[in-house]
């Protein structure tokens, strides 16, 4: 596929849970970053040229987002290296967005907190954890 084409990934036969409802038997086609349709398997054409992910067995759900978290995996947010080991430990658990609250002893440490976020998302792409926007992590500060 050229660069102006999206990818359209099928997930069939998989146990669906959404917020409103379970689809036992579901398939869930996926164009791109977005989702292009949702629903019984028995009721959902897959694209032709789609790459299909059976998932007999297993469960499809919108992915968890932490609003509040210290750490995880044995790692803490007191360091660029930290937050790199809790990002791939939360990306691996289907955490798709963090919210890890800054404290100020990482200010005090880092001198700034641009900085060091730069060197946390360096570390974390070099672990090879998908975090593809900045907003994937946000800072909340207790001032």
């Amino acid at each position: 596929m050229d660069k102006k084409t999206k990818t359209i990934r099928a997930f069939t036969h998989g146990r669906i849970i959404t917020p409103e409802k379970e689809i036992p038997d579901g398939t869930l086609i996926v164009a791109g970053r977005g989702i292009q349709s949702l629903g019984r398997s028995s009721d959902i054409r897959v694209p032709d040229g789609a790459e299909v992910i059976e998932c007999t067995g297993k469960i499809l759900t919108p992915g968890f987002i932490d609003i509040h978290l210290h750490g995880g995996g044995g790692y803490d947010f007191s360091d660029a290296e930290g937050l790199a080991g809790a990002a791939r430990f939360h990306a691996s658990q289907g955490t798709t967005r963090c919210f890890p609250p800054s404290v100020r002893r990482v200010f005090r440490k880092s001198g700034r907190i641009l900085p060091f976020l730069g060197r946390a998302i360096r570390k974390i792409r070099m672990m090879k954890v998908r975090c593809r926007r900045s907003s994937d992590f946000t800072w909340k500060a207790p001032f």
